[in-house]
């Protein structure tokens, strides 16, 4: 959930490419229960896994290590503005990003997005 919480307060910019359906379809893939692998390779490159697809890859994500060494100073600051981490979360939260890419980070936003939306049913 740190990780989550985390991803949720960036504000990340991805370029569409005119693929206006792709966070929905991400979405209802991941509440339909698609393994994290299908995730992953979807977001790698798209076309291996909707071979129409116009979603951009993000295969560079993979690649891009989560920046562990800034993470507690970050989530003391949006602490400040309103996010609510717990002193225990943010003491583990480097300990929960080494190791991790970007691309880690993303997939564990989308999967909470969709269980969210799973839970809000």
């Amino acid at each position: 959930m740190v990780i989550i919480r985390w991803l949720e307060s960036l504000s990340m910019t991805i370029p569409s490419s005119g693929a206006r359906s792709v966070p929905a379809r991400t979405l209802r893939a991941l509440v339909g229960g698609i393994p994290m692998s299908g995730t992953r390779a979807h977001l790698i490159n798209p076309r291996d896994v909707v071979p129409e697809s116009n979603m951009p890859a993000f295969a560079f994500l993979e690649k891009a290590p989560a920046d562990a060494n800034s993470i507690e100073a970050k989530m003391r600051a949006l602490r400040i503005v309103g996010v609510p981490y717990t002193d225990e979360e943010i003491a583990g939260a480097k300990k929960q990003l080494e190791g991790k890419s970007e691309l880690d980070t993303l997939i564990a936003y989308l999967q909470g997005m969709g269980l969210e939306m799973k839970n809000a049913k």
